[in-house]
C-alpha cells in the first residue's frame, strides 16, 4: 500500500531538519525568520488541508468539506 502523504511529511520533516544547520532550534531563535521556513509552514498546512478532506469525505461521502 502507498502512502504518499506520509512520504510527502518525511519529505517535509527533512527540509526542517536540514535548517538546523543554520539556525539553532532554540527559543532565542523563535522570531528567526526565513523563506525556507515560510515555504515549510505553507506547505505542511496545505498538506493538513488535503489529508482533512479526505479524512471528511470518508467519514461522510455527501460532506462538502
Amino acid at each position: 500500500m502507498s502512502y504518499p502523504y506520509w512520504q510527502f511529511f518525511v519529505a517535509l520533516e527533512s527540509d526542517l531538519e536540514a535548517t538546523t544547520r543554520y539556525v539553532e532550534c532554540s527559543e532565542e531563535n523563535y522570531n528567526t525568520y526565513s523563506v525556507a521556513y515560510a515555504q515549510i509552514i505553507l506547505s505542511a498546512g496545505s498538506e493538513v488541508d488535503v489529508v482533512s478532506k479526505l479524512l471528511c469525505n470518508k467519514v461522510q461521502p455527501t460532506s462538502k468539506a
